[in-house]
């Protein structure tokens, strides 16, 4: 099936929010319209729309935000995505989550190693029609 995936996005951060079209063609992942970054105050949105599956019309949408180094992360910070197809202006997938992070040490535990604030929103897949 060759399908290409239009959609506009919006995520926030604490009401802090940026925005990103992102646009594909079918079979190929490596597009520069598949990813954007937007500026917000204290960090950034990192979008990218991957194909995992050409033969299939399903894609995957990933969201990161990084903050700013100066930046504090708490538990309780709030997160919202609204995802628009591009092409009818249906709202696909409309959220907001409060998270509790964890730390992560990717280099281990000790003095001069960083750590890292990480929580993980998933939606499942919708289900068959």
């Amino acid at each position: 099936m060759n399908a290409s995936a239009h959609i506009e996005v919006r995520a926030c951060w604490n009401g802090r929010c940026g925005e990103a079209t992102l646009s594909s063609d079918p079979g190929n992942s490596l597009s520069p319209a598949n990813s954007a970054n937007a500026v917000v105050d204290g960090g950034r949105f990192g979008f990218s729309l991957f194909d995992l599956d050409p033969t299939n019309a399903q894609w995957e949408l990933s969201i990161g935000f990084t903050a700013d180094v100066d930046t504090e992360l708490e538990d309780g910070d709030v997160y919202s995505v609204s995802i628009i197809d591009a092409d009818t202006q249906r709202e696909l997938v409309s959220f907001e989550r409060d998270v509790s992070y964890g730390e992560l040490q990717p280099n281990g535990e000790g003095p001069g190693c960083t750590s890292c604030d990480t929580a993980d929103i998933k939606l499942p897949p919708p289900a068959a029609q």
